[in-house]
């Protein structure tokens, strides 16, 4: 075996401290003298290590700088839509489509802050928009949960067939048209969508939640307490902890016996 040499091994140690180094994020307040691709760049940095306070410090002051720099605006939408803040997300993508209306992406992200702030139809507008410009799966799927919410199953059906024809065998395919039968009262098609899911994704908490309640609703009550334990075995993570809580309430009652409470179908 040949031994590496001392000054061989110094080098690999100082790339390795160099690259180290690199990785850590300037301070913000030793930041005045970057360009506003240097701040954008190191803004990035921030918000890959969930550091929100100084990423959106470092996207405002490339903005700043560049009053058209499109990737700053992104960037800063992007946190804002992080911390929940959907109404200044949707200033910064509103001003990316002002300068690039051509861009899908921006539409799309635009659609998902007024999903934030509940105004279904003006997100319906903007994921058209974005599918119009590029039809997407993520635009279809985005689209079809704005139509559920704004109550036109028809519509958000149409969508959810589209995105079976894009990638047939994903996962949300089988979810969300389940959910669309079960908002239907057509318990039989969401108990078919949900058992051709599970059986590629027999761990997908909510398409087994939803096996729970299409046995419920068809009246197989041990059925439904199986599929409901088993959901609750999984860890139940949806995109909202007010409807997290309320599915795993529901989950409770049903296994101590109560089958009065939280009647209707759960979207989640």
């Amino acid at each position: 075996m040949v031994k590496e040499s001392d000054g061989s091994l110094f080098k690999k140690v100082s790339y390795i401290l160099i690259f180290l180094f690199c990785l850590i994020a300037v301070p913000v307040s030793a930041s005045n003298s970057l360009t506003s691709v240097e701040l954008y760049t190191l803004g990035h940095k921030y918000e890959f290590n969930r550091d929100f306070d100084n990423a959106l410090a470092c996207y405002t002051k490339a903005i700043e700088l560049d009053k058209n720099y499109i990737n700053a605006y992104a960037g800063r939408a992007r946190v804002y839509s992080w911390l929940q803040r959907y109404d200044l997300s949707l200033g910064d993508n509103s001003k990316c489509i002002e300068l690039d209306p051509s861009n899908f992406g921006f539409y799309l992200n635009r659609g998902h802050n007024y999903m934030g702030l509940e105004e279904y139809q003006m997100a319906i507008a903007d994921y058209s928009k974005s599918i119009e410009l590029a039809d997407t799966f993520f635009a279809r799927k985005a689209r079809g949960d704005a139509y559920i919410r704004n109550r036109q199953y028809e519509l958000a059906m149409a969508d959810f067939n589209r995105m079976a024809r894009i990638w047939p065998r994903d996962s949300d395919v089988f979810l969300y048209r389940s959910q669309v039968y079960g908002l239907l009262g057509d318990y039989n098609n969401a108990l078919e969508e949900c058992k051709q899911g599970t059986s590629i994704y027999p761990e997908n908490s909510i398409l087994l939640f939803n096996l729970g309640q299409c046995y419920e609703f068809l009246g197989n009550k041990d059925m439904a307490v199986e599929y409901y334990r088993k959901a609750l075995n999984k860890e139940l993570t949806g995109r909202s902890h007010k409807k997290t809580a309320m599915v795993k309430n529901k989950i409770n009652a049903r296994i101590q016996g109560d089958w009065q409470s939280y009647s209707e179908w759960i979207y989640y």
